[in-house]
């Protein structure tokens, strides 16, 4: 695929203005690096959630590569390499045949991380790194510098890299990075084991502060995002370095030929003939124990016919646990027959399961925002979410808001979008206006926007700004 900036570059090199290409992109002859209109075009490395890394942030990280791979790069962007552990990325439609080049240099001890996955299984190396961090308690760890890293990306040709998952090794190389901060949660409601216990809230704190005082840009998902990183870490990142990018569904949902995408799951599970939807994984903060709480609520009601389908991950100790907890849960208020869990689903399924439901339920006590309610109405769903801040600007009108501490508000909103058709169309519309409202193009054309000036940032700062604590 050309891209617009490259003809620029062969016209500039017509011209006598840049002279040979070097290891940091073409070299100025004549026009002085003052003027951007000819600085050096900067090389990106996209650093891409791993393979089998599931849930929002993969959903993010495909929504970023499929901007960059059918958007023009910005015109202070050279080209794109993929930063990945693992085997080398290939093209699946929604990205292109990039180069790939190793996140460790070579015979870097975490090289072989991969292969050890490979070796004695995801579970078990996960276990170790759990119980690392349980040793850690509760004092802070000092941030390691790895220059070596670093120098390995510049020798590559990159020079400005993007983490898609949030990840310390961004601040600990030495080069100039833009990450995301999805959430600050574990600050916001601690209570929630997920981002507190065995480790979690000293790390998350290690990562998130340490990436404030270095990154060149944060990248926030709305206004409420970007309120709760200047209020937890303002002292640390000038309000400038702090950009909105709110999310968009994930290209894998699509809305073409929505009957063979029902057909095919249906044919795939054994599913309900109506359900409510709801793709998590099992985390506490998720509150899949308050739908069926909820289902209990209109059991009682004589509603045994209100269903739901859950999705989502169950390895791992706390997903299990709040798995099997929701499941007893469920056979003990005796819905247990309206109650239907899948494991994790594959993408190319996702859109099936959507499309054959009588609507998205998210009752999440996490935002600010949250990428389900934005794949229901991208394919014609309506939705049922938390009344919360950040969630309630993000739906507006086009969500049907409830309490998440309220089984009862739950139960209400359920029944109301199963037995009256009209009021779920006018969600339906609603959710549609909203989705036409922010598009993947908006998303690419904001990305290019905030790549163009943390790389004029790059250039200025010669890498990262402050010092890791």
């Amino acid at each position: 695929m050309k891209r617009a900036n490259l003809s620029g570059k062969n016209n500039l090199k017509q011209k006598g203005i840049l002279s040979r290409p070097g290891r940091k992109g073409a070299v100025l002859r004549t026009q002085s690096l003052a003027d951007p209109r000819f600085a050096p075009l900067l090389n990106l490395g996209v650093v891409q959630a791993n393979a089998g890394f599931h849930g929002g942030v993969a959903q993010y990280s495909a929504a970023v590569m499929a901007a960059l791979a059918y958007r023009a790069l910005p015109a202070t962007i050279g080209r794109i390499a993929i930063l990945r552990e693992g085997r080398e990325i290939q093209g699946d439609g929604h990205v292109p045949r990039w180069p790939a080049v190793p996140l460790f240099p070579p015979n870097h001890p975490r090289r072989f991380l991969p292969a050890l996955r490979t070796l004695l299984g995801v579970k078990a190396v996960s276990w170790v790194g759990r119980q690392l961090r349980d040793h850690a308690g509760s004092i802070m760890f000092p941030a390691r510098e790895r220059p070596e890293i670093g120098l390995w990306y510049r020798r590559q040709g990159i020079e400005l890299v993007f983490w898609t998952v949030p990840n310390p090794l961004a601040f600990e190389c030495g080069s100039p990075f833009v990450m995301p901060i999805h959430d600050l949660q574990h600050r916001l409601q601690p209570r929630f084991p997920e981002v507190s216990e065995n480790g979690e809230w000293q790390a998350r704190e290690h990562l998130y502060r340490n990436a404030a005082r270095r990154a060149t840009v944060l990248i926030a998902d709305s206004a409420e995002g970007r309120d709760d990183i200047l209020s937890f870490y303002g002292q640390l990142v000038p309000p400038e370095r702090v950009a909105i990018l709110p999310f968009v569904p994930a290209p894998h949902i699509s809305v073409e030929d929505p009957d063979n995408q029902v057909r095919r799951v249906r044919k795939r599970f054994a599913l309900p003939e109506r359900y409510f939807f709801y793709p998590a994984q099992f985390w506490p903060h998720k509150n899949h124990e308050g739908i069926v709480r909820a289902l209990g609520l209109l059991h009682a009601r004589g509603r045994s016919d209100i269903c739901v389908v859950f999705c989502g991950s169950r390895d791992g100790p706390l997903y299990a646990q709040t798995h099997r907890a929701a499941i007893r849960l469920s056979v003990d208020l005796g819905v247990g027959k309206q109650v239907t869990s899948l494991p994790y689903v594959p993408d190319a399924l996702m859109g099936g399961l959507y499309l054959g439901s009588a609507g998205l339920v998210m009752p999440t006590f996490f935002g600010p925002t949250n990428i389900p309610v934005l794949e229901a109405w991208k394919l014609g769903r309506p939705v049922i979410t938390s009344d919360i801040r950040g969630i309630r600007s993000q739906a507006g009108d086009a969500a049907l808001l409830v309490d998440p501490n309220s089984p009862k508000d739950l139960a209400d909103a359920m029944q109301a979008l199963w037995d009256d058709r009209t009021l779920a169309l006018r969600f339906v519309e609603a959710g549609r206006r909203r989705d036409a409202s922010w598009t993947a193009g908006d998303f690419a054309v904001r990305l290019g926007e905030i790549l163009s000036t943390a790389s004029e940032w790059a250039r200025s700062d010669g890498g990262q700004r402050g010092q890791s604590k």
